[in-house]
């Protein structure tokens, strides 16, 4: 994909670049620097499979994908204290198939080279997800993950979670949404996927970008699927990722 040309970014920095303070952008995951994590949202792994079963041919490409943008994460930084899958490991809303199984067993035991510790918080799409969790011996959450040193509250975004720890976070980080804002230039259109910062009533609320490359993602100007993004999105900070990070602006300011 060529690089963000519709619109120059005013601040191009080399990564990991600060969405907010000590939260960063490394490539398309979170990293909070106070709690030496990183957080990545919406592999969705096993989604060729789900296609396959459908009639729908499409090559296996995803997971080869993602472990290229992990790679490149670990090149900026080879070892975090934790690494939370925040929400939609998998694809299937029922049970577990076996192209699941295979990659995200492979996925943990690849993170567990870099992390301490790792942990799962289970989005809607991770109904059955128990069991891969068990056998690989992770923490999975069903409904967040509190960071207290950061005071933040991890979710997968497609439920509020009724916490006492959500409640007393002061920052929100979710997915589910696979934000991605398009971009036009006369007749030429491009998709990127981004990062949103914003607020959800007193609390700050990240979006992550999807982790998973079978799509793009979709526009929240144009619809949004969580919960938390149900209001105004126009003061919402966009940063797109593409070779690296860029800072692009309120989403009301962009064309």
């Amino acid at each position: 994909m060529p690089k963000p040309t519709l619109i120059e970014s005013k601040t191009h920095s080399p990564l990991p670049v600060e969405l907010a303070p000590g939260f960063h952008a490394i490539d398309l995951g979170l990293y909070i620097a106070a709690d030496d994590c990183l957080v990545i949202s919406d592999l969705q792994l096993g989604i060729e499979e789900h296609y396959n079963s459908m009639g729908v041919m499409i090559p296996r490409f995803n997971f080869i994908e993602v472990k290229k943008h992990f790679k490149k994460i670990f090149e900026k930084k080879m070892h975090f204290s934790h690494i939370v899958l925040d929400g939609d490991i998998k694809h299937e809303f029922a049970k577990s198939s076996n192209q699941e199984w295979r990659e995200i067993i492979e996925l943990l035991e690849l993170l567990s080279l870099h992390a301490a510790h790792i942990s799962i918080v289970k989005g809607n799409h991770d109904l059955w997800i128990d069991p891969i969790a068990r056998f690989a011996k992770v923490d999975i959450h069903n409904q967040g993950l509190y960071l207290e040193k950061s005071n933040t509250y991890l979710c997968h975004g497609h439920e509020i979670p009724q916490t006492l720890e959500y409640e007393k976070a002061t920052t929100i980080v979710i997915g589910h949404d696979h934000p991605a804002i398009e971009l036009q230039e006369g007749a030429k259109r491009e998709k990127f996927k981004c990062f949103l910062v914003g607020k959800y009533g007193k609390k700050r609320l990240i979006v992550l970008p999807s982790f998973n490359f079978a799509a793009v993602g979709s526009d929240p100007r144009v619809a949004a699927l969580s919960p938390f993004l149900k209001q105004n999105l126009d003061s919402f900070q966009a940063w797109m990722v593409e070779d690296e990070v860029y800072a692009f602006g309120k989403l009301k300011d962009l064309p």
